[in-house]
Parts: C-alpha cells; structure tokens; sequence
C-alpha cells in the first residue's frame, strides 16, 4: 500500500530525495520519542505512586519536583515532533500525520500551561485538550493502519493504541481503573510504532524507485 503514497519524481517541493526527507523526519521523531521517554523514566523515578496512575503523566506537572523535568522534557520533545512533522513534504497524502505531529507537540505545550490542579477552568481545558489530541491520534492511527499501511504491524500499532486509550479512558476520574498513566504510555507507544512504520516503509519505497 505504500507505493500509492509516492511523490512524482520521488522529491520533495524543494528538491531534496523522499527518502532524504523521510530520513530526516524520522531521526527527528526518534529524537523526540526518547526524549519523552527519559522525561517519563526521570519523573517516575522521582515519583510514582497511586497518586501518579491515577492522573497520569499531567501529575508530574503540578509538582515542583517534577515540573522542571517535564517543562524541559516536553519542550524538546515538542521542537522534536514539530521539526519532525515539517522534514516531510506536506503534499505527501499521509500529510494527516503530519498534523497529528504538529498538533501533538503544540498540545504538549498547552497542557504545560493548563495545569488541571488551578481551578475548575484549568481542569476542563486540561481535559478537553487531552482528548483532543488523542481522539487525532486515535483516528490518524485507524487510517494508517488499515487504509495506508494495512500489515501486521500496522494492526499491531493500532491494537496497542486502542487498548491503551480504552485503559486510560476508564481510568478517567470517578471511573472504575487509576491507571491513566500506563494507558497513556501504552497508547503512546502504539502511534508511535504506526508512524516509524510509516516513515521506515517510505524510505525503503523511494529508495527502491529510485534505483
């Protein structure tokens, strides 16, 4: 399926090869997926409790302990993703996933500044803004896998995807799990493994089309 998403000529509106460009967006996104992930590893360490599973990764944003680490590690992760996002060619049909990257690394920083603790307000456009981008990601990883992808690991992807927003969703507050953090993990990691899918396929298609 990835051959429908080929480019004429292989190249990117400013010249540079597809696989260059996808190359590109691929370091970069790695970049940001382990920066969130230290970012994670290092609030945990600092702390996880109930307290943490249960409002999941915004927990480490209303703690002073915490909240540098986070401030640090969601802003590099968001230049990460946004830099990403552009490295390829918005004329590229997958260019949804283009969105859903920049969306997710300007959502990043506007739940930075909405700590869900302040006031009722706060808390509200905390959660609006989380749903948002993950109802995105839930989509843009639907179309992916079995519109654009449509192989094992693409449904592998968005299985994962699914089972960590249907943990997180029922651990949302006065709902029966406190596990908002694992499914948010969890979830993150199935977009994740659909978008380098999707970015590794197009760099081996061009390659080979240009051979």
């Amino acid at each position: 399926m990835l051959g429908m998403f080929h480019l004429q000529g292989s190249r990117t509106a400013e010249g540079e090869p597809l696989a260059g460009s996808y190359e590109s967006g691929l370091r970069l996104l790695v970049g940001a997926e382990l920066a969130m992930a230290v970012t994670l590893a290092a609030c945990m360490a600092i702390s996880y409790g109930k307290a943490a599973s249960t409002y999941g990764v915004s927990y480490y944003g209303v703690h002073l302990d915490t909240l540098w680490i986070l401030a640090v590690g969601f802003m590099t992760t968001s230049y990460l993703l946004y830099s990403s996002a552009r490295a390829v060619d918005p004329r590229d049909p997958p260019a949804m996933v283009s969105l859903s990257l920049k969306v997710l690394a300007v959502g990043l920083i506007a739940l930075l500044l909405t700590p869900y603790t302040v006031d009722t307000f706060f808390n509200w456009t905390h959660m609006i803004i989380g749903a948002s981008i993950f109802g995105l990601q839930m989509a843009v990883g639907a179309v992916l896998a079995f519109k654009v992808l449509d192989d094992r690991l693409g449904w592998l992807g968005v299985a994962v995807e699914f089972g960590g927003g249907v943990l997180a969703a029922l651990s949302l507050p006065d709902h029966m799990l406190t596990y908002m953090l694992q499914g948010e993990i969890i979830f993150q990691v199935g977009f994740a493994i659909l978008v380098n899918h999707l970015f590794a396929g197009q760099i081996r298609s061009s390659a080979a089309e240009q051979r």
